[in-house]
């Protein structure tokens, strides 16, 4: 709840222990606090915090926005592998999710070239990725610049930004 009021849940919690003390059956929720502080106009009302992040927003439809990055994976046999990931951050599922080498902007580009084979190219998308060099090269800008596909890098050090596919490779064995 972004605009909770502070102390709502300290306020139920005491009540619903002398509510115990008295051995009465009547409990309160956190929720139900917050409704009848901010009916008493004692709080201001407010309107939802204006300042919350858009980026970790979902998009409400599918084939919107996408993220993309590489993680590195030991394969069954030993050798250190590369998968590169394009997720849907409508639904955290992976519209790519497959196995290299090497990461590179080829290889990410190959893979942006399927997506548009599966979205028109009149619609426009936006896709977002770290700032490691297979991202942030010429070959993908370009790409992206001649496909309708709105690229954001995001800052460096900001690994929340890309929590949700950074959560879908945790979530995959390889």
């Amino acid at each position: 709840m972004n605009s909770s009021i502070h102390g709502v849940r300290l306020i139920a919690n005491e009540f619903n222990i002398d509510m115990q003390r008295l051995e009465r059956t009547i409990h309160i929720g956190k929720s139900r606090v917050h409704e009848i502080l901010r009916s008493t106009e004692f709080y201001e009302k407010e309107e939802i915090i204006k300042n919350i992040p858009k980026h970790l927003n979902r998009p409400e439809e599918p084939l919107q926005k996408f993220s993309m990055d590489f993680t590195q994976k030991r394969i069954g046999n030993g050798y250190l592998g590369y998968i590169f990931g394009l997720l849907d951050m409508h639904n955290d599922a992976f519209v790519e999710l497959t196995g290299y080498p090497e990461k590179n902007g080829n290889i990410v580009v190959e893979n942006l070239e399927f997506l548009r084979r599966v979205i028109p190219l009149e619609q426009k998308i936006e896709i977002r990725s770290d700032i490691g060099k297979e991202f942030n090269n010429e070959t993908v800008r370009n790409f992206c610049n001649n496909n309708n596909i709105i690229y954001h890098i995001i800052p460096k050090a900001s690994p929340w930004i890309q929590a949700f596919i950074e959560r879908g490779f945790n979530g995959h064995k390889i």
